[in-house]
């Protein structure tokens, strides 16, 4: 064995370092590179040093404890349990699609708490802890801001029916309400794992918040879809796959990316980059308010491309998760990166050794190289060696037997082998996505049990075997004078505007009225002599209904004329699948068109949420009476 004594000290903590060394052991500084700032060390990661510090690697980011080959093992994993959800959505099954992608970072996830042992052998209290606590308080919060703070949240999400409109409402609670509650609940059980001693590291903080995060993000979508889950169709029929693969990407990596990081940076600062947790300080309320603004920026952009609707809301919804995504990657490997240096340049100036530093002579769990005595990172590829699995910094902090001098370090020719994967890589990757598609299934299978008989027409009308009625009866007109306010539509009509209704658009073709929960379209203009109310009516459908939504099942029919001067008449209730970032689900319309003596045509139409129609009914058939009394002859 060659014996080889340190040639240098650190220029950043004054450390010694032998010769061969390329970072520093107890501060991790570069000390080749020559930089003018020793402490820079942006080419390489101190989780990953065979990265930089501006990488998109999910696994090295959210996973700091799982060496280089485990990370690969974890890529996999994430690449085919959400590729599979995404075959599925892309050829209609949406149930299985959508469980089988929410499941899949939780998933994983755990797998990696497991392998890497970052519960210390007691699973129970940190599973517990994280993605139990996390989801059931997920699933009671959203609850409560879709059923009784929006009455709704497909209703609240649906596409405005003509132009572009934000709902102040639900944009406050979408954006400010909904992540700061959800930043609170999802830190419970992470903070109170972090009180204990054996989970009190910086790393321990981070990788608790990821999991509380990424499990309340899953559980959120899941009740926001709850309705297609179990009140839709198991399959449904030529879906279009930009629209769903946008959707699953969103809902099943981005979103859990997005909360995760988030919940994370948080419960990191609470733990603080030395040994022991800080606590509430100034840091933990920066952390708390950083995180807030993350989530608020990903909901709020989500928001208001799903205003656009359509193929360009969800698309655009899915680049703005991306790049918020992202940009959350960046900040918590910043983060890491300089919580690893900085605590152990501070341990060093303390004079202190940190626990977890290498006793005797260790092995890098990168690289395989030795570690130096009391060393922090090692000084051949500069990895941190408090970023590794709890098996490994065990192992370190016994293997080597004595204590060796600090300045001189006897280098055997090989390590042995020491991976932070105690487990197959190719088990791990068969168990997660086993996992997940038997989660896909179970979906599936209570989707097949609970959703209606005979579609979504049928369920709500009642209708016969053709899947659609003929619509309403005759109305009973009502006055347009007296108690209301009214609007002037195109063309000569006017249109009373129940009370809790307001004017969203109003132009020479149209206006649009919505609640809260609904709207509706109303469109008047002359028509040419051959034109029908049938083929009037199936240029809205195609122009408008199946834009906004998907596999529409419904059939055209006639109604009476209610007054004698409309001498033509067809309506139309269909159901139909929306389809949002936010949330999808069955939903229902209803539109009819009416063409007068004098050829002028007016068409009424609105979408909502299956089941909601009776809710709405009176105020529907106010404004329709209101049009048809109007209407110019």
């Amino acid at each position: 064995m060659a014996r080889r004594s340190t040639t240098g000290k650190c220029a950043r903590c004054g450390a010694p370092y032998p010769e061969t060394a390329h970072f520093c052991a107890r501060c991790g500084t570069d000390v080749r590179s020559g930089a003018s700032d020793p402490g820079a060390r942006r080419g390489a990661f101190a989780v990953a040093p065979d990265e930089t510090l501006l990488s998109f690697n999910l696994a090295s980011s959210l996973m700091p404890l799982a060496d280089r080959s485990t990370r690969r093992t974890y890529r996999w994993a994430l690449a085919l349990g959400l590729g599979i959800a995404a075959v599925a959505a892309a050829v209609g099954l949406l149930p299985y699609a959508l469980v089988a992608a929410v499941a899949t970072v939780p998933v994983v996830y755990i797998l990696y708490l497991y392998d890497v042992n970052e519960w210390d052998d007691q699973p129970v209290p940190v599973i517990l802890g994280t993605v139990v606590l996390a989801g059931a308080l997920a699933f009671g919060f959203t609850l409560l801001w879709r059923d009784v703070i929006l009455d709704g949240v497909l209703a609240s999400f649906l596409p405005p029916a003509s132009g572009y409109h934000v709902q102040t409402d639900v944009l406050l609670v979408v954006g400010l309400l909904v992540p700061v509650v959800t930043v609170l609940l999802a830190q419970v059980g992470p903070l109170w794992l972090i009180a204990f001693r054996r989970f009190d590291d910086l790393i321990d903080g981070l990788t608790f918040g990821v999991a509380a995060g990424a499990a309340f993000a899953a559980v959120e979508t899941l009740v926001l879809n709850g309705s297609l889950l179990l009140d839709g169709r198991g399959r449904i029929d030529d879906p279009n796959a930009a629209v769903w693969v946008s959707i699953i990407v969103v809902g099943g990596l981005l979103k859990p990316v997005v909360y995760g990081s988030a919940v994370g940076i948080a419960c990191a600062s609470f733990s603080g980059k030395g040994e022991g947790h800080d606590g509430f300080t100034p840091a933990y309320a920066l952390g708390v308010v950083e995180a807030i603004v993350a989530i608020a920026a990903f909901r709020i952009g989500v928001y208001l491309t799903g205003r656009l609707g359509g193929d360009l809301g969800v698309v655009l919804g899915l680049l703005w998760g991306v790049i918020v995504a992202a940009a959350m990657v960046l900040r918590v490997r910043t983060v890491l990166h300089t919580a690893l240096l900085e605590g152990a340049l501070e341990a060093r100036a303390a004079g202190s050794v940190p626990a977890t530093a290498s006793r005797g002579i260790g092995y890098c769990g990168e690289c395989e190289l030795p570690l130096l005595h009391d060393a922090s990172f090692c000084v051949a590829c500069g990895a941190s060696v408090r970023a590794a699995s709890k098996p490994l910094r065990a192992a370190n902090a016994n293997l080597g037997g004595g204590r060796v001098r600090p300045t001189t370090v006897t280098w055997p020719s090989r390590a042995p082998a020491t991976t932070t994967n105690r487990h197959s890589a190719v088990i791990m990757v068969v168990v997660a996505v086993a996992v997940t598609v038997l989660a896909g299934g179970v979906a599936a299978a209570v989707n097949a049990g609970t959703r209606p008989d005979g579609g979504l027409v049928r369920q709500h009308y009642g209708a016969d075997s053709s899947g659609a009625r003929n619509v309403l009866a005759p109305l009973t007109l009502v006055g347009t004078s007296g108690a209301g306010s009214f609007v002037d539509g195109p063309n000569g009509t006017r249109i009373t505007v129940p009370d809790g209704w307001e004017i969203i658009v109003q132009d020479e073709d149209h206006v649009v009225l919505c609640t809260s929960n609904a709207c509706m379209r109303v469109f008047s203009f002359p028509v040419v002599a051959d034109a029908t109310a049938s083929s009037v009516m199936e240029g809205l459908f195609n122009d408008f209904i199946v834009e906004a939504l998907q596999d529409v099942e419904g059939k055209i029919g006639p109604i009476d004329p209610p007054v004698d001067t409309i001498v033509d008449a067809v309506g139309l209730d269909y159901g139909a699948v929306m389809a949002t970032n936010e949330g999808s689900g069955p939903v229902e319309g209803h539109a009819e068109v009416y063409i007068t003596e004098g050829r002028n045509m007016v068409s009424v139409d609105n979408v909502h949420v299956a089941d909601e129609y009776d809710r709405f009914a009176d105020d529907y058939s106010t404004i329709w009476t209101s049009v048809i009394k109007s209407l110019p002859s």
